[in-house]
């Protein structure tokens, strides 16, 4: 047992705050691997945090793990392009990994990277056995660098195939991958929100046996404004406290995980202010009591679930999904779109108001990714904020997101700019 952890992030700031966590109260660190490389173009190279964090590790003996951000899990494997990708992310785990030594390794149950395009967002697989078989395979690959592995369970906002099956399709993964279920139990809640899973009889349905570590987090909502429905979702924005109904969910799942190796407290970077740091460590420690005073439980093996369903045409519906999903009234077109068999009835449980505020996320995020390689876009974003965002969506509009890193997505702006409008400030 590792005992409760922190995630680092790799800014200057979010450090700088929340040291007295990681000095004081941290039994062990989660980093993500993307954050420790930088690129050339053709292989990677340790970054300063790297160093940084291996100077922590080196100083205070305390382990880590690793949670990756886009090995994209369920990708296709015979896709040439991802082919090539997913061996520069092994080369850059293999990296990081000589210097930390990860106690594991996990990342997101989803996909990130589908017909050469990059919506950066994880997003939603059905629950089949095809999917369950790419994200095994996957993690089997990960395996050759960090031997122990697990995958977190989604937050998403809106779902591809038939409901109630998540629990039959992790315990599957978990199966045919050798793997572990990272169990993220926010990500649960947003669920309960926003698609009307019910936690406890998810958790209930679940292998628990193989949940290696527990994340604990907050979130906020979604704007109404944001949808013509004004409904209002759950985001999994780890920037404010931990909820009760999270904690709760902890007090239930805790005694039933029996071979638990640790417990993981997130926050965003960007989100932390010197008021969240008493928050942030009562949280640990509250958490730290929970673990310590725990009684487990035996529990019945998870019922006998029905079969998942074989799937098929996954790779068309991800290209069809993932060629639309920048522009946020895209749903009719999807729906229209000339999919196998199998990719129609995976759409037929999508939630067109989840589908819209994932794409405007989508879009967020690659603006956001673009910002933190350039600082000039920061400039022009403070000079004239309108006007660099309505900018943005036309070269959003123009411009597929075919870039693995945020340094190309920045070139590729300024190229189109350049091509657009020679005399723009930003070139």
């Amino acid at each position: 047992m590792l005992g409760v952890g922190f995630s680092l992030h790799a800014e200057a700031e979010f450090l700088e705050l929340t040291r007295p966590i990681i000095e004081d109260e941290a039994d062990y660190f989660e980093v993500s691997p993307e954050t420790l490389w930088r690129s050339d173009g053709k292989s990677l190279e340790l970054n300063g945090y790297a160093e940084l964090f291996a100077e922590l590790k080196r100083r205070s003996g305390r382990p880590f793990v690793a949670h990756g951000l886009a090995f994209s899990l369920g990708s296709d494997p015979d896709d040439a392009a991802e082919t090539r990708r997913l061996a520069l992310w092994l080369q850059g785990l293999r990296q990081v990994q000589a210097v930390f030594d990860f106690q594991w390794f996990s990342d997101h149950l989803g996909w990130v990277f589908a017909a050469g395009l990059n919506p950066v967002f994880p997003l939603p697989l059905p629950p089949t056995r095809e999917a369950a078989a790419r994200v095994a395979q996957r993690l089997r690959a990960i395996q050759g660098v960090v031997p122990t592995t697990a995958f977190e369970n989604p937050a998403g906002f809106f779902r591809l195939g038939e409901p109630d099956l998540d629990a039959a399709f992790w315990n599957l993964i978990c199966e045919q991958g050798d793997a572990h279920l990272m169990l993220d139990l926010h990500n649960l809640y947003t669920e309960s929100i926003n698609l009307g899973v019910d936690p406890q009889e998810v958790l209930d349905q679940l292998d628990l046996d193989r949940v290696i570590q527990i994340h604990l987090s907050g979130g906020s909502e979604s704007d109404p404004s944001w949808l013509r429905s004004r409904r209002v979702l759950r985001l999994d924005s780890h920037d404010t406290a931990i909820p009760e109904v999270v904690w709760e969910l902890l007090e239930y799942a805790l005694p039933r995980c029996r071979r638990l190796r640790g417990i993981v407290v997130e926050r965003l970077n960007g989100t932390v202010e010197p008021a969240d740091i008493p928050v942030l460590r009562g949280e640990i420690r509250r958490a730290r009591q929970r673990l310590d005073a725990r009684c487990l439980i035996a529990t019945d093996p998870p019922p006998r679930q029905c079969p998942l369903p074989d799937g098929g045409g996954l790779s068309a519906l991800q290209a069809a999904i993932v060629a639309r999903i920048g522009d946020s009234n895209s749903f009719e077109d999807l729906c229209r779109a000339d999919l196998p068999r199998e990719a129609r009835e995976a759409l037929q449980h999508c939630d067109a108001d989840g589908y819209r505020v994932t794409s405007l996320i989508v879009r967020k995020l690659r603006f956001e990714r673009m910002c933190l390689a350039d600082r000039s876009f920061e400039q022009a974003f403070d000079e004239q904020p309108e006007a660099l965002i309505e900018t943005y969506e036309d070269f959003a509009r123009a411009t597929p997101p075919t870039a693995w890193f945020p340094h190309e997505d920045a070139r590729a702006y300024h190229q189109w700019r350049q091509g657009r409008d020679p005399g723009s400030p930003l070139e």
